[in-house]
C-alpha cells in the first residue's frame, strides 16, 4: 500500500485513540470533553471502515495511471 494511503489510517487511528481516551476520562476530567469523546467513536469507526473501502479503488486508479 502507498506510503501515503498507510498515512491516512494513521492519522484516523491517532484520532480514534485520542476520542477513546476522552470519552473514559484520560484526557482531562470535564463531562463535556468525555461527551464530546464518545460522540466521536462512532464516526471514526465508520470513516476507516469507508477509507478501507476506498482503499483497493484508489490503488486501481494508480494502477491505471
Amino acid at each position: 500500500m502507498p506510503e501515503v494511503l498507510s498515512s491516512g489510517f494513521h492519522g484516523k487511528m491517532g484520532w480514534l485513540e485520542y476520542s477513546i481516551r476522552r470519552s473514559l476520562g484520560l484526557e482531562g476530567p470535564d463531562i463535556s470533553e468525555r461527551e464530546i469523546g464518545t460522540s466521536q467513536v462512532l464516526p471514526t469507526l465508520q470513516a476507516l471502515n469507508d477509507y478501507a473501502g476506498f482503499i483497493p479503488v484508489c490503488l486501481q486508479w494508480i494502477e491505471d495511471l
